[in-house]
């Protein structure tokens, strides 16, 4: 029987996209790939050409979404919802989406956004109009194309949360592109969050890793106790976010939003408009960062005594919407930490260099303000604050597996992918116990070596090498090589995890 599959496509994931569906669909020996399509309009009309005849149902969801945001379910509509699905999913798909969830960034700069916009105008029934109706079109969508796989390159907005939602409910196996941190390596994970589903299996049965996976893990636990550094995505990040000076990222920008403003007015055309105003919004948070980064903080060589290392997180991200949707707000996290952490230590606070210049004006002077908190220079290596903390305490992050490497205690406010080993991460979700649970992580064991190298051969023989720039950078421009070893290695993990889940 022929399979079928749902997939989620959008700009960055048009071809590269249809590349890796039509990779997997040979190794299936046939298949038909629907698709659900964001981003601009001529996303659906690209997927189905690079498809061809293994292209079904394609959905382009802006067209629809404008009016389910103004359409009211009726309570019975409403009743049903929550009796479907389980608690909490409501609020945890209106928080998945910047756009629709756009009351609950408080701590960044969103780009303007035509829903976005009618979230903010209409912030009571809004959201919920528009979760209820995307959840309903989902539902008819997997009524007709009975998908056996459903993918998401990423989950970082409301309707790959709702596709996992409906694919969990039915049973229906639902995968997503997960990082590892490990380099460049990423892997095929059906755990909605990236906490890397393949890995913890492995990790607590008793197969025993591959002498490939022992090496390559033993390896990267030898280098990095001798030269910590971040991994790969984060690098190609930050190269991308300051590749420009300033005030010369502002001139490209507001050139740009002239290009599409013009147009746009004399066309009327919405689009065209929400472009224009997105160009120049990227232009003034350039200007931002570079005053932000003239900004006066603590150097961390003068700090003296114990301290707490907390590093803020980009805002709005998977990270916190998707991962930790009730810790969204870092101000109330770092207001909590103050208030539990011991008289002997003081609490570091570093900036994600990303977010240089996007936090809202007075976010660094609130931070400031509160008792016994340091602002560091955000150019100071995290790595370098992790290592001289007594206690690194997350939400979700880098930052505490890093110091799982390192046998360095952390606490976890919300979650991370190495909690299925058992040690070397305390968690706390609950702000009333946080005293307690950073007394006890500050003298808690760290993990052994073995539980380290298990886990990370785990992560290496469930794993594969991706290329950065292939995933996040311009898909048509890179390397022919490359692209077609990415999208065979990506096809080959669709394949091989569709198999294990049965």
């Amino acid at each position: 029987m022929t399979r079928s599959a749902l997939f989620l496509f959008a700009p960055k994931f048009r071809e590269f996209g249809a590349d890796i569906a039509r990779d997997w669909a040979a190794r299936e020996g046939g298949a038909i790939v629907h698709g659900l399509c964001t981003g601009s309009r001529d996303v659906p009309q690209v997927v189905s050409r690079c498809l061809g005849d293994l292209g079904g149902e394609m959905h382009f969801l802006p067209e629809r979404e404008f009016q389910w945001a103004v359409t009211r379910p009726d309570a019975e509509v409403l009743q049903a919802f929550d009796r479907l699905y389980p608690a909490g999913t409501y609020g945890a798909a209106v928080t998945s989406d910047r756009r629709v969830g756009r009351g609950y960034v408080t701590n960044g700069g969103t780009r303007p956004d035509l829903l976005g916009d009618l979230m903010i105008a209409d912030p009571v029934d809004g959201p919920r109009n528009y979760v209820l109706g995307l959840f309903a079109f989902v539902e008819e969508v997997f009524d007709r194309v009975q998908p056996d796989l459903v993918f998401c390159y990423a989950v970082a907005g409301a309707p790959a949360f709702a596709m996992s939602e409906v694919a969990a409910r039915r049973g229906i196996p639902f995968v997503r592109l997960a990082p590892t941190r490990l380099g460049k390596r990423y892997l095929v994970d059906d755990n909605r969050c990236g906490f890397l589903a393949p890995v913890a299996r492995r990790y607590a049965s008793d197969a025993p890793i591959s002498e490939a996976g022992q090496a390559a893990a033993l390896d990267h636990f030898t280098r990095f106790r001798d030269r910590p550094e971040a991994p790969d995505y984060h690098k190609f990040s930050r190269a991308k976010r300051f590749g420009q000076a300033p005030y010369k990222e502002f001139l490209k920008n507001a050139k740009s939003a002239w290009k599409s403003a013009l147009p746009g007015y004399l066309r009327k055309s919405p689009e065209k408009m929400e472009r224009a105003r997105r160009k120049l919004f990227e232009g003034v948070m350039a200007l931002r960062r570079g005053r932000a980064m003239r900004r006066a903080f603590v150097d961390p060589a003068t700090l003296a005594g114990d301290y707490v290392f907390f590093p803020l997180h980009v805002a709005p991200e998977a990270s916190t919407m998707v991962l930790s949707p009730m810790y969204t707000d870092q101000l109330a996290v770092i207001e909590a930490l103050t208030k539990a952490i011991p008289a002997h230590t003081r609490l570091v606070v570093k900036e994600h260099m990303n977010m240089l210049g996007r936090r809202p004006d007075g976010f660094y002077e609130k931070i400031e303000s509160l008792p016994g908190v340091i602002m560091v220079d955000p150019r100071t290596p995290g790595l370098d604050l992790l290592q001289g903390a007594a206690l690194t305490t997350v939400i979700t992050g880098t930052a505490a597996w890093e110091a799982f490497l390192l046998s360095k205690p952390a606490l976890l406010i919300g979650d991370a992918q190495h909690r299925c080993v058992g040690a070397g991460a305390a968690f706390q979700s609950d702000f009333a116990d946080l005293p307690q649970a950073i007394r006890a992580a500050m003298k808690m064991q760290p993990a052994s070596d073995a539980q380290i190298l298990r886990y990370l051969g785990a992560l290496f023989d469930e794993s594969f090498d991706l290329s950065t720039e292939v995933l996040w950078g311009d898909y048509l421009k890179t390397d022919t090589a490359l692209r077609e070893g990415t999208v065979q290695a990506i096809g080959a993990a669709l394949h091989h995890r569709l198999a294990s889940l049965g």
